[in-house]
């Protein structure tokens, strides 16, 4: 298997092209390979070249004011060093590009027409594609239809309260995505991405060591039809072999259904049937559901099933269920009025 020293060195010197690259992944990549040294590189936004600031500013949105004001310094820094074109110039002599990153939304814009001609004759890559084919790290992927943030937020605070190096990325984008850490990583740290049908659309070559999936819905629906849409979410799973491990949600009958072949070993977790969960989950069962928490139930009992296949303690998961804040717009609680919550929940997923 390809390392990614070894990647980023056959590319260093090829015609690189960005698309997207104020948005959390594009401007993640261009860290990674300026740092690396690649000089033939360009990048793209139909954002105009004043509104940069603001437009990166909104793809980071759910991070802290100074962190964020040190990124976008970082950034431009970067971005001064290659080729940028935006506004009606965007995605000038991409066809001359001999591969090209992309967003895991590029489908999703008008503007990206011209790369639809592209795709199958240039290589695409995403940011996920790089963390699943290149991380030193045991991964952790979490893809369903709701719940995989959450899921995956909370598995990352049980790995780093038993004392793991752990890290945190994928479909998150109001995160700092930690791809320019990926070199520093080692065998026994962790990195946990939450996965979505986009990010898997552009492929990878390695799956990952455990996959979650959380559950099964029509979705997305205007983008593609449930099929497609069913194809795309379960290619982690079924791209395992023997050694691989499936955390499963036995409540949900689509998903159950549509894993039953899986060569990988199985794990389930139940809400409704008690039994049906682990052995290891079954003995701190009524233990992890009676704890307050920000997150729902089933995911919570995802977290804990995961964690349990790789040795944390029951102790450790109490105290990371307890400690857990959440992710940001994710059934946030930020205020009140007259006795009234507000919650803000804008970036979970609904169905349909």
């Amino acid at each position: 298997m390809e390392k990614l020293g070894d990647f980023l060195k056959r590319i260093g010197k090829s015609n690189i092209h960005i698309v997207g690259v104020t948005g959390s992944e594009g401007s993640g990549i261009l860290n990674l390979l300026s740092d690396f040294g690649a000089k033939n590189i360009t990048a793209h936004d139909f954002i105009s070249d004043d509104k940069l600031e603001k437009n990166f500013k909104i793809w980071h949105k759910g991070i802290d004011t100074d962190i964020r004001q040190k990124l976008f310094r970082r950034f431009s820094q970067n971005l001064g060093k290659v080729r940028f074109y935006d506004g009606r110039d965007y995605l000038k002599d991409i066809e001359k590009a001999d591969i090209i990153f992309v967003s895991q939304s590029w489908k999703l814009y008008s503007q990206n027409r011209p790369l639809f001609d592209l795709k199958g004759k240039i290589p695409f890559y995403s940011l996920t594609r790089i963390y699943l084919d290149f991380a030193k790290a045991q991964v952790v992927a979490v893809t369903g239809t709701v719940g995989k943030g959450s899921t995956a937020s909370l598995l990352t605070e049980i790995f780093r309260e038993s004392g793991r190096n752990s890290f945190f990325a994928g479909n998150e984008t109001w995160k700092v995505q930690p791809v320019d850490k990926l070199k520093r990583m080692k065998p026994d740290d962790f990195l946990v991405l939450e996965v979505s049908h986009r990010q898997l659309a552009d492929g990878f070559s390695r799956p990952p060591a455990t996959v979650v999936v959380t559950n099964l819905f029509p979705n997305h629906l205007d983008e593609l039809d449930w099929e497609s849409y069913l194809k795309l979410k379960l290619t982690l799973v079924r791209r395992q072999g023997k050694e691989g491990n499936s955390v499963i949600n036995y409540d949900n009958d689509e998903l159950r259904r549509q894993t039953e072949g899986l060569m990988s070993k199985r794990f389930y977790y139940s809400l409704k049937d008690r039994n049906m969960n682990t052995e290891s989950i079954r003995k701190i069962y009524d233990q992890i559901l009676n704890i307050k928490s920000v997150h729902y139930p089933e995911n919570v009992l995802a977290a804990s099933t995961t964690a349990k296949i790789y040795g944390i303690t029951d102790n450790t998961i109490f105290k990371a269920i307890v400690k857990s804040q959440g992710l940001t717009a994710r059934v946030e609680e930020i205020g009140s009025v007259n006795g009234v919550k507000i919650i803000d929940d804008i970036k979970s997923t609904n169905q349909g």
